[in-house]
């Protein structure tokens, strides 16, 4: 009888259709504009989203990251230009992508640790339970 040892390290990423099950809260998000965090969700959550999970071309991660932002415009002004922005992280995440880093979008979790406001927010919005 010949024994398999698993290492934790070795361990496969979850199923594409899980992935969308614990994703479904960012689709929530990109319908419902916010008036703060606008910039770490777009950094943090969107892109890495839409370009390693649902793998969108740069063009197309931009044009609905701007409809967010255009309706985010409606609760408070934006303090950044939305376009370059944008551009500018997808840069930098592709960067990070050719040296091998597979950037996933932050988790309620990871948020309510980093950020407890915007988790908060998050909450009191109905994005997330």
């Amino acid at each position: 009888m010949k024994f398999e040892i698993i290492h934790p390290y070795n361990v496969s990423p979850p199923k594409p259709q899980t992935w969308s099950n614990r994703m479904d809260w960012i689709e929530h998000l990109l319908s419902r504009p916010l008036g703060d965090f606008r910039k770490y969700c777009i950094t943090f959550v969107f892109l890495p989203y839409f370009m390693n999970i649902r793998r969108l071309s740069d063009s197309d991660a931009t044009d609905k990251i701007e409809v967010w932002t255009e309706k985010c415009k409606s609760i408070r002004r934006l303090d950044f230009r939305a376009r370059s922005k944008i551009k500018y992280d997808i840069k930098r995440l592709r960067v990070l992508q050719r040296r091998g880093r597979f950037i996933k979008p932050q988790t309620p979790l990871k948020i309510k640790a980093k950020i407890p406001e915007l988790y908060v927010l998050l909450r009191k919005e109905g994005i997330i339970h």
